[in-house]
Formats: C-alpha cells, sequence, structure tokens
C-alpha cells in the first residue's frame, strides 16, 4: 500500500518543497492509508488485522525515515519544521491507536522511535553536523 498504491505521495509529495505546506503534510496521506485500512481491516481476523496494521506502521515509518534521511533536490528541512513534524509522527500514532480499536501504544511508539530520533538531529545546523560526520 504505502510503497505501491501510494508511492507517490509518501516518497515523492510529503514535505515536498516546504515541510509546513498544509498540501505536502502527511494529513492528505494518512487519509489515503484511512481509506485502504477501513476497506480491509474489517473483513480480516483480529490476528491478522494487527498484523496487518503492524505492517502497514512498518512502512510509514521507514517512508518518513527515507524522507528525512533522504529528501532529495526538492525537500530541505529548517530547523523550525521540527515541531510540525513530530506533529506529524503524533497523527500517525493516532492512526494506528484508532482510539483504543488499533494497535497498542508500546507497540506504536517502538515502531516510530527511530523516526523521533531523527527529529534532534533535524534542528541542528548543517555545519555542526558535517562536523560530527568528520569525528
Amino acid at each position: 500500500v504505502i510503497f505501491w498504491d501510494q508511492r507517490f505521495g509518501w516518497l515523492e509529495q510529503l514535505y515536498r518543497h516546504h515541510a509546513l505546506s498544509p498540501a505536502c503534510r502527511i494529513d492528505p496521506l494518512l487519509g489515503g492509508l484511512h481509506k485502504a485500512m477501513d476497506g480491509l481491516c474489517p473483513a480480516m481476523p483480529d490476528a491478522v488485522r494487527i498484523a496487518f496494521a503492524r505492517h502497514l506502521l512498518i512502512a510509514v515509518v521507514q517512508a518518513v525515515e527515507r524522507v528525512f534521511l533522504d529528501g532529495g533536490p526538492c525537500r530541505w528541512f529548517i530547523p523550525t519544521d521540527v515541531t510540525a513534524l513530530d506533529q506529524d509522527l503524533q497523527k500517525v500514532r493516532a492512526l494506528f491507536y484508532a482510539d483504543g480499536e488499533g494497535l497498542e501504544q508500546t507497540v506504536i511508539d517502538a515502531e516510530l522511535e527511530r523516526a523521533r530520533r531523527l527529529l534532534p538531529l533535524m534542528r541542528v545546523e548543517v555545519g555542526p553536523l558535517m562536523d560530527l560526520l568528520k569525528t
């Protein structure tokens, strides 16, 4: 779903040109993901539904990490974007928690941890970050 049906949105449009632009934030993508899950999950047995949701969460986190780390020429982040990026990760958390009907919060938080650990690095200016890589 993430890397095939919705790959253009997740890998090309997410945070394109400016992270604070509403059209480029995560909301439209989560809406599409919610529709896909609503169409598939009700027909699944609980164990399959939970496994499916967890694998979708993993794919979402991988897509977000890819965007954070390899934005390409049409994406750039500035330190003031970090608050919005963290808010978007909270929206991912809320979608997969689904008011208690989805994944457990501990599972969601464990998967989101890697992406969250990138946020403090995104507050660091490029020069000091490059100096860290040299040492």
